[in-house]
């Protein structure tokens, strides 16, 4: 079984994070999409970044030679893209931020280790190290700086000798080399994986994941990032089977985003509930990653077909 193994789902809601968000109506294309890859060789695992001096950057793994993690960035609001540049040797899913100090922090998996590495322009990026609680059979799942300037780093694990057996943890980091021995989120233990968390404005953490034996998106939550409650589902999802789940904010409000083989997926808080799964795009292939434009508009990185040269796309989105 291979690391490029589906993700997701999400569970109940916690006081925190009940904050009314805004309606969102039918999200609708808003321009046409623009192809940020155009040699047919990208392969998927996509994550997309919003920085605060306004570029645009998707990282992605790409058969082209030499093959692995590449990077292209759009200064003009996803209008134009640069030509992907190449990163590492590293495939499967990565995640991407952009921290206090500016800088992004990428985290990939080399095969034989998951690497740190940062970039202040998004071309050009140097290692700085290699997180070694990470064995061969993890899957990585998000990374997130606190308040307080510290990392989490989300993952589950193939368990032997059942590799579907897979549970969620999460680790932090002051520097990003030492990390924390690492903390057990989920219970079940059953292909149970595509982790993602926040910190609210009142300073607590949530966590999502999705549960196959809960048939359903999962949420954990804590006051201080080291003890956890025991998951609650979100949401119903049944059998569909997501592949790339965000726990974010949208609006400055808490939001689920994830994608399954067809279709990029928005889950809001209402009340002390939240809502039902709401197509935001279609079609996508095998996963998409979203972020906030502002102004209710979304932008999102994706695969427009299951069959064909493999290209990445991106296009914005109106939802209100």
């Amino acid at each position: 079984m291979t690391q490029r193994f589906l993700r997701f789902r999400i569970g109940f809601a916690i006081a925190s994070f009940l904050l009314l968000a805004p309606a969102f109506a039918a999200a609708k294309p808003i321009t046409a999409p623009v192809a940020i890859t155009h040699d047919g060789m990208t392969a998927g695992n996509v994550a997309m970044v919003l920085r605060k001096n306004g570029d645009l950057v998707v990282i992605f793994n790409s058969g082209a030679e030499p093959n692995g993690t590449f990077a292209s960035i759009s200064k003009d609001k996803g209008k134009t893209w640069s030509a992907q540049t190449y990163i590492n040797s590293g495939w499967d899913r990565a995640a991407l931020l952009e921290n206090h100090d500016t800088q992004l922090v990428l985290v990939s998996n080399e095969g034989s280790g998951y690497s740190v590495s940062i970039s202040d322009d998004g071309t050009t990026w140097r290692s700085i190290g290699m997180i070694s609680i990470l064995q061969p059979n993890y899957i990585i799942g998000d990374l997130m700086q606190a308040k307080d300037g510290s990392y989490y780093f989300t993952y589950s694990s193939y368990e032997e000798p059942q590799p579907i057996h897979m549970y969620v943890y999460v680790s932090r980091s002051h520097d990003l080399k030492g990390w924390s021995k690492p903390v057990q989120i989920s219970k079940n233990g059953y292909s149970e994986f595509s982790s993602s968390m926040v910190q609210n404005k009142n300073g607590s953490f949530a966590l999502a994941y999705h549960s196959s034996p809960e048939k359903g998106m999962m949420l954990s939550t804590s006051k201080n990032g080291q003890t956890w409650t025991t998951p609650k589902r979100m949401t119903h999802t049944g059998m569909e089977a997501p592949i790339r789940l965000r726990l974010t904010t949208l609006s400055s409000k808490p939001a689920l985003v994830y994608g399954n083989d067809k279709t990029a997926n928005l889950i809001l808080p209402r009340g002390s509930r939240w809502s039902r799964s709401t197509i935001i795009y279609s079609p996508s292939y095998f996963e998409s990653a979203v972020v906030d434009m502002g102004s209710g508009t979304l932008g999102i990185a994706f695969f427009p077909a299951a069959e064909g040269p493999r290209n990445i796309f991106f296009n914005t989105i109106q939802t209100r």
